[in-house]
């Protein structure tokens, strides 16, 4: 998990969008993996993309999990939505860290690195951060990206069906 998510450690400084992807990418890097397949969801899409100048191994796959490819300006109010989310892990310190670091930022430039091998997934129209325009824009910036929707999921196509959606991890991976 990212820092302040899940289990990994929740420090006072560093949440910035550089500072999130160099955690992936640290990751990476330690373990000396010569190819790897890289997924992000949501937001952790955008912060997989910004980590792709910083990874060493080669990316045979990148994975956008629902999401345009651009870090969001988070606010209070995205704050407060996130904190009614049951079941979701991230700390508070990180959630304040979060919203006074972020600025808008276009991730979509580091994809051309991974144009040939780069995937999105998404669920039914009204119910994902993926819209018509955003796939279309996509689209148009990488002619080569294949997009799956998963029908009768929803943003969170990871926890409305959890087998469709690692099969289509996997074979998009292995592709």
């Amino acid at each position: 998990s990212l820092r302040g998510r899940g289990k990994s450690d929740s420090p006072e400084v560093g949440w910035r969008l550089e500072d999130q992807a160099s955690d992936i990418a640290a990751v990476v890097n330690h373990f000396g993996f010569p190819k790897i397949a890289l997924f992000g969801h949501s937001t952790g899409g955008s912060i997989a993309a910004r980590a792709l100048p910083m990874i060493s191994a080669d990316v045979v796959a990148f994975i956008l999990g629902d999401f345009s490819p651009f870090y969001p300006p988070y606010n209070e109010g995205w704050r407060e939505h996130v904190k009614q989310i049951p079941k979701l892990h991230i700390t508070d310190n990180a959630l304040a860290g979060i919203v006074e670091a972020a600025e808008y930022t276009d991730v979509s430039d580091y994809l051309h690195t991974v144009s040939s091998n780069l995937f999105a997934i998404t669920g039914d129209p009204d119910k994902s951060a993926l819209q018509a325009d955003d796939i279309a824009r996509l689209e148009q910036m990488f002619p080569l990206i294949k997009i799956n929707r998963l029908d009768g999921c929803s943003h969170e196509f990871l926890s409305d069906d959890p087998v469709r959606s690692v099969e289509l991890i996997e074979r998009f991976a292995a592709s």
